[in-house]
């Protein structure tokens, strides 16, 4: 019975290395992958004083503690000249639906309050079931900066083929 568990986790291991569709893998399904994004928020006052920020989505990955799990991340990198006021994100892990044509969220992560720098991070993480089907997961990074006006921005990462559902 280990031995057949020991094989069948293998094989998912070794599942999760190769490309969606094999080696003539098609185009990734739309929308096209965007991982990094920037924003920007303004004060007005006397003086205008405008920050950027950069926000990037990381590919999902496959963990194993104990158990498989898919793990969503992604990081508002860094904010120019300085840190807005306010600052949040929010990982998701999409999965695709061929059904639906569509990336639909899996899961995700609580939403993070705290403003660079450094990295201020989110992830969010589900728990992984063996399949004999390959599924495409992705990881969507939304973040918003209050620095006198408001500014939302998202980016997703390039998928992951993964045999767990």
């Amino acid at each position: 019975m280990r031995l057949v568990r020991f094989i069948g986790l293998l094989a998912l291991s070794i599942a999760a290395l190769l490309p969606f569709g094999g080696p003539a893998a098609a185009a990734e399904p739309g929308p096209a992958p965007h991982p990094s994004a920037t924003m920007s928020a303004t004060q007005l006052g006397v003086v205008t004083d405008t920050v950027v920020c950069a926000l990037q989505a990381n590919q999902p990955q496959l963990v194993y503690a104990g158990a498989y799990r898919l793990v969503a991340t992604g990081i508002l990198s860094s904010c120019s000249p300085h840190a807005p006021a306010t600052c949040s994100t929010q990982a998701e892990l999409l999965i695709y639906s061929k059904g639906d044509g569509a990336w639909l969220p899996a899961g995700w992560g609580n939403t993070n309050y705290s403003c660079p720098p450094p990295a201020q991070g989110s992830s969010g993480s589900v728990g992984c079931t063996p399949s004999s089907t390959t599924y495409l997961y992705r990881t969507r990074v939304v973040a918003t900066i209050i620095y006198g006006t408001t500014s939302t921005a998202s980016a997703d990462s390039a998928s992951l083929s993964a045999y767990c559902l």
